[in-house]
């Protein structure tokens, strides 16, 4: 666990234009440094939409978009906490946002869970082949390790490569804006 990695997801969410982790930041308060991250307001987890409040979303379309898009951010920076859908939160408006990555950005090259990406969105795979290395490596280098940053890239490159492999054996279906 490390605060650092909070503050790596937003930077990496920043840089892929996906808009779902909130601003976090690094503070100081005494001698404690950790990260803060900017309150949702209105916000429930997951679990408690699904196990408490047992709602469903209004536009189930736009719902398992926004699904698939996590997913796949989960499998980028290898969050061990893949299966926490506390998690997750949902707002008022429905939206996804992406909470508590400090267990993430496991050095490993490898996707956790290949064969749940199913779906991907057209943008952010667009953005991941536009991802620079060198702004990648500037953006998270203060957050992350060089090995944690390579086999974030080497995961990004599989995730392109399986969305080629998807689209090859299931057509353009797999994809969505």
């Amino acid at each position: 666990d490390s605060y650092k990695h909070e503050i790596a997801s937003y930077e990496l969410d920043k840089l892929l234009g996906l808009g779902m982790v909130p601003p976090t930041v690094e503070r100081r308060i005494g001698r404690e440094v950790g990260s803060l991250q900017l309150w949702i307001e209105g916000a429930m987890t997951e679990w408690n939409r699904k196990k408490v409040e047992k709602l469903s979303p209004p536009d189930s379309e736009a719902w398992n978009n926004q699904i698939s898009t996590i997913k796949l951010y989960l499998q980028l920076i290898w969050d061990t906490d893949f299966n926490n859908i506390s998690n997750v939160m949902v707002d008022s408006e429905w939206r996804v946002w992406k909470v508590d990555a400090s267990r993430a950005f496991y050095a490993d090259p490898g996707l956790r869970r290949e064969e749940s990406l199913t779906r991907f969105s057209r943008p952010l795979l667009a953005a991941l082949e536009d991802l620079d290395r060198d702004e990648l490596e500037r953006t998270l280098g203060p957050w992350l390790n060089r090995k944690q940053i390579k086999t974030l890239w080497q995961r990004r490159d599989r995730i392109l490569a399986l969305a080629r492999e998807r689209v090859a054996g299931f057509g353009e279906s797999v994809l969505y804006d």
